[in-house]
């Protein structure tokens, strides 16, 4: 880790090399979990609504890290976990950040929400497919800078 990491920044490359292999483990973790019950889903959509209920970015970093790990928790491959677990905590000063405002967290949360109404559903080819987009959506270069220095 570079010291910008350490004193908890952390720069848009590592950002950059970092988001694509949390997604594609994350997407593999979906694509190979058994199927999400009634009790998976309410604690999904519980982590999903203390995101929507953030009045904050740490705390709206803190429900996005607690969806994603119970999206990933039942899939049944503790040596995936291991790995994506320190990976998001990396991730998570630039979390901090990208959550910074009411937008970004209702604009997940939603994306949320279609993830879990698709798992709900059993499709988890389409709820990998979300996942991606919702992955995106908060790369640098798209729209996670500080409000006002967003890229094109």
């Amino acid at each position: 880790m570079d010291s910008d990491s350490e004193s908890g920044e952390i720069a848009a490359r590592e950002v950059e090399e970092l988001y694509p292999a949390v997604l594609m483990l994350e997407a593999t973790a979906i694509l190979h979990a058994p199927p999400y019950g009634a009790d998976a889903i309410a604690r999904l959509r519980e982590a999903n609504a203390r995101l929507l209920a953030a009045d904050d970015a740490v705390a709206g970093a803190r429900a996005d890290d607690l969806f994603h790990e119970r999206l990933v928790e039942n899939c049944g491959n503790p040596d995936l976990l291991a790995v994506v677990r320190p990976m998001r905590e990396q991730l998570m000063a630039y979390e901090r950040r990208y959550f910074s405002t009411a937008e970004r967290r209702e604009g997940s949360a939603a994306q949320h929400a279609e993830i879990i109404d698709t798992l709900e559903a059993g499709e988890h080819e389409r709820a990998a497919a979300l996942l991606r987009e919702n992955f995106t959506t908060a790369l640098p270069g798209q729209s996670a800078g500080p409000p006002g220095e967003q890229q094109a």
